[in-house]
């Protein structure tokens, strides 16, 4: 694993999603597009068959991606009282990384079940993007 971006090779100063397959760090949207697939997208086809679950750092949302849809998921980060993370927030030491989320992902990875995960939460929120946009 690096810190650079695969693509740009530079080290993304805000706008970092880590791959939590593989732990390779993306710049999200400051690298050129090559073609009409975003730098998310482009990794999720070439290195895991079009399925992988990034973290996305600067907002701390989590992105599931299995091409040609994804779907950005709520914060992986909560306060003690279960409030998400919101930009709006100036304070980060208010808000740790929920074990019972993460584990939750794990398994999904694990399992293979990254577009059921996509069906079922877009299904509930009524929110799906084409890949594209990542």
């Amino acid at each position: 694993m690096t810190l650079r971006c695969e693509i740009c090779n530079k080290l993304p100063k805000e706008d970092i999603a880590i791959c939590l397959i593989c732990g390779q760090i993306l710049c999200l949207v400051s690298c050129e597009k090559k073609g009409k697939k975003g730098n998310l997208t482009r990794h999720a086809r070439h290195k895991h068959c079009g399925a992988t679950v990034y973290l996305l750092v600067y907002c701390s949302k989590i992105l599931l991606i299995h091409n040609p849809h994804a779907f950005l998921a709520e914060s992986a980060y909560f306060s003690q009282y279960g409030e998400p993370f919101n930009l709006s927030r100036k304070n980060w030491n208010e808000f740790y990384l929920d074990d019972k989320r993460i584990a939750k992902i794990h398994k999904m990875i694990l399992r293979h079940r990254i577009v059921h995960e996509i069906q079922n939460l877009s299904t509930k929120l009524n929110r799906v993007y084409k890949t594209e946009h990542f």
